[in-house]
């Protein structure tokens, strides 16, 4: 699920959004929007996912970081003043690295691994939304993104 807020900059023809955008309160990004009030063209980027886990306790370490964007068309559906279904298709491109470090002790021997891992993961997200407005500009905005991706690891 995403949640968007956004501000609109309207001439008579032209729509224009800005928007945040989180994805499981894991991942953020930017998203902006640009038509008109029947479809919109939309552009993510900056999907940023950082994750680092190491503790005293824990014999792992594990850094991962993601970035990707998309790109894709929209058309909206209103129902009424305040709210408006969306339907649409995004081409995405995500990049994911992963670098694991472990260390075990068994038998007095110490053991160490290391494996750093690096996925391209282009595909296609599928959009629904409904957007809920609460002002003349700004916008609540919740999307899901059925997906086809594949993730493809060069080692």
């Amino acid at each position: 699920i995403m949640i968007s807020l956004h501000s609109h900059a309207q001439t008579k023809e032209k729509k224009r959004e800005l928007g945040l955008t989180t994805y499981s309160l894991n991942n953020f990004g930017l998203q902006f929007k640009t038509g008109n009030d029947q479809s919109m063209w939309r552009f993510n980027s900056l999907v940023l996912s950082s994750q680092n886990r190491n503790n005293e306790t824990d014999t792992r370490k594990i850094n991962n970081f993601e970035l990707g964007f998309s790109i894709g068309r929209e058309r909206s559906i209103r129902s009424n003043e305040k709210i408006e279904f969306l339907i649409g298709l995004d081409l995405k491109f995500d990049f994911n690295f992963r670098d694991e470090r472990y260390y075990e002790i068994i038998d007095s021997i110490g053991y160490h691994s290391y494996s750093k891992r690096i996925i391209y993961k282009p595909g296609l997200n599928f959009v629904l939304g409904i957007n809920y407005k609460i002002a003349d500009q700004q916008v609540i905005s919740a999307e899901i993104f059925p997906a086809l991706i594949y993730a493809y690891n060069p080692e």
